[in-house]
């Protein structure tokens, strides 16, 4: 493949990317300004590679899971871990079972932490360990926003035990289950006597990077089918927390306030009201709530001299209030 080709294949990768939709050959023709004959090859070879996704009964195209995986590469699995380790440690001390984070690697769920559950039984460290996707809580959270790879763990899925699905339809529809629910459910799929339940963790875009779940009895976390209430409400608000965590990073660091530029605390620092400022005439204390999308985002601790905020890059802080 040429530079041309490369170059041109980038530009039709970003288009879908861009794109809310799915967009058809003449649609991506016109955006890129080129042939249909030359747009077509290429996607033609982008699908085949599962960059590209393209839509049996309308034909159109969408980006692929094979490059929504690669970008779950980019976000260091050290960053992840370090976002993830007050939460987790909080999450087995609040449900009294282990706790495990994970990220989606080579079709299978790569632990990437884990906290042992808080008695003194004797336990096993898994990081590093891999879980099957379509058995564990925690493979079903990611798998639910990678749809493009249930395909590729075949059909009959493999059986661990005699409570493991082993039909696609029947994973298919399980996994919408955990798109409406916001999190998935384990039990005795993988281990005889063992459930489990996980949520997704998402980045600054969106995307489901990893996912953190607990582990325990059946008996402890499930009664009758459904697990206890406490429970898929402690995983689903720590999977919260850290995606909240990982977008605080990712945001301006710097902010111009009544024409002064002050600092903006990351959520892991902890900031209480009236708290000294390391800059000269402003205070702390209040936490700025900002509604990003349909989920708030809390930052604990900001430092401010008015209500008035403007972004350093001249962009507004939306939809702000205090919540002190």
């Amino acid at each position: 493949m040429s530079i041309q080709s490369v170059e041109r294949a980038v530009g039709i990768l970003k288009v879908l990317a861009a794109s809310s939709r799915r967009m058809s050959l003449t649609e991506v023709s016109s955006a890129l300004g080129l042939a249909k004959t030359t747009v077509h090859g290429l996607l033609k070879t982008l699908h085949e590679q599962e960059f590209v996704e393209q839509d049996t009964e309308s034909g159109k195209y969408q980006v692929g899971h094979a490059l929504l995986e690669l970008r779950t590469r980019y976000l260091d699995v050290s960053e992840l871990r370090r976002r993830s380790l007050v939460w987790a440690d909080l999450l087995a001390q609040r449900s009294g079972e282990s706790v495990r984070v994970a990220v989606l690697r080579s079709g299978s769920a790569l632990i990437v932490h884990h906290v042992f559950r808080p008695d003194n039984s004797l336990q096993i460290l898994e990081v590093g360990t891999h879980r099957p996707l379509h058995a564990t809580a925690l493979g079903k959270a990611l798998l639910a926003h990678q749809p493009g790879l249930v395909e590729d763990l075949g059909d009959p899925l493999s059986r661990l035990t005699q409570h493991t699905t082993t039909k696609r339809g029947a994973l298919v529809a399980e996994l919408r289950t955990v798109l409406e629910q916001g999190y998935a459910t384990e039990r005795e799929e993988a281990v005889l006597a063992e459930a489990g339940v996980a949520a997704p963790i998402f980045d600054h875009q969106g995307v489901a990077i990893g996912g953190i779940g607990i582990n325990g009895a059946l008996e402890a976390l499930f009664r009758r089918s459904e697990p206890h209430r406490r429970l898929s409400d402690l995983v689903t608000e720590a999977a919260r927390s850290i995606s909240r965590e990982l977008l605080s990073g990712r945001l301006v660091a710097h902010w111009t306030v009544v024409g002064r530029v002050v600092s903006f605390y990351p959520s892991g620092w902890a900031c209480s009201k009236g708290e000294a400022s390391p800059f000269s005439g402003a205070r702390t204390g209040r936490s700025i709530q900002w509604a990003e999308g349909s989920s708030p985002v809390i930052f604990p601790c900001a430092v401010f001299t008015d209500f008035s905020w403007r972004a350093g890059a001249g962009r507004s802080l939306p939809n702000h209030t205090d919540s002190g």
